[in-house]
């Protein structure tokens, strides 16, 4: 090889070298992020997505409490009022439901309360059991003293995602949530046989969207009408607080501005009257009205 050559060699690399080194870079598509916030993401439903908070707790040595979030729920976080006592919490123990359900076993031996809290993809609200929207439930557990002993306080009703009907909306409407017709389970037999697959196709094609009642929101309340349902609950009472007066305005509130509803219950900043209410409650479950002390 001549020099010549060997120099028309190195004139082409110093060539390619510099034309990488200067190539302008264009910028991506989603935007130049900010302090961490990426702009221009226009596809991204970011609306689409909200969660909230509920809670349980008891000041017993162990029960057996329904979460809110159910299938929905992310893994809950648990807290104790004092150290020293022998403090437990696990996954349900003694599984008495043939569906699916969330269910953790709080309890403590030294007299505190133990509380777990779960953050939950809301997928459904809001709640009406015939008396108007709920906008939180408050289950409370009492001994025959008045004492509290379990608690459960979230915007969703116990049964909204633990029971076996699905009641989360595939799309919104006018205000309205709907759901898209799911197969039958004669339906899902027939899709196995060639000769009636086609006419199972046909028939999901032309079936109507089905509007995600009230009354499907609340299909599962007979099976878990409240979160103590799995307990021996004798010589015991379960009482919803009325939520629809201004009492229940202020702790809806307050569980908005994250404020521990069952701390303030079990540390007695309530009054709970024993009178029952006429309205609309699950079976075994008395509403009573409640006011600070």
């Amino acid at each position: 090889m001549g020099r010549r050559d060997t120099l028309s060699k190195q004139i082409v690399r110093c060539t390619l070298k510099q034309t990488l080194t200067k190539k302008t870079l264009v910028a991506p598509a989603l935007g130049t992020p900010t302090s961490g916030v990426l702009t221009n993401c226009t596809g991204l439903p970011q609306a689409g997505l909200s969660t909230t908070t509920g809670e349980v707790s008891t000041a017993t040595t162990g029960a057996e409490l329904t979460l809110p979030g159910g299938t929905y729920g992310f893994y809950p976080q648990v807290k104790v009022t004092a150290t020293g006592g022998i403090t437990h919490a696990s996954i349900a123990t003694d599984i008495a439901s043939t569906s699916y359900v969330t269910n953790i076993v709080l309890g403590d031996n030294g007299g505190n309360t133990v509380s777990a809290q779960q953050r939950y993809v809301q997928a459904s609200p809001p709640y009406n059991l015939g008396d108007g929207d709920v906008p939180l439930f408050v289950f409370v557990l009492l001994d025959a003293s008045g004492i509290v002993k379990a608690t459960y306080v979230a915007p969703e009703p116990p049964w909204a995602y633990n029971g076996p009907t699905n009641i989360a909306a595939d799309y919104y409407k006018n205000g309205k949530s709907f759901q898209r017709p799911r197969l039958t389970a004669q339906q899902r037999i027939e899709m196995r046989d060639p000769a009636k697959r086609e006419a199972v196709l046909q028939a999901i094609a032309e079936a109507e969207d089905i509007e995600v009642t009230h009354k499907i929101k609340n299909a599962d309340m007979a099976l878990i009408p409240h979160p103590f349902f799995f307990n021996d609950l004798t010589g015991l009472t379960v009482v919803m607080l009325d939520a629809l007066c201004g009492f229940g305005d202020h702790i809806a509130t307050l569980h908005a501005h994250g404020e521990s509803i069952a701390t303030l219950l079990h540390g007695g900043a309530f009054a709970i009257d024993n009178t029952p209410l006429t309205c609309c409650t699950p079976n075994g479950v008395i509403a009573c009205r409640a006011t600070w002390k």
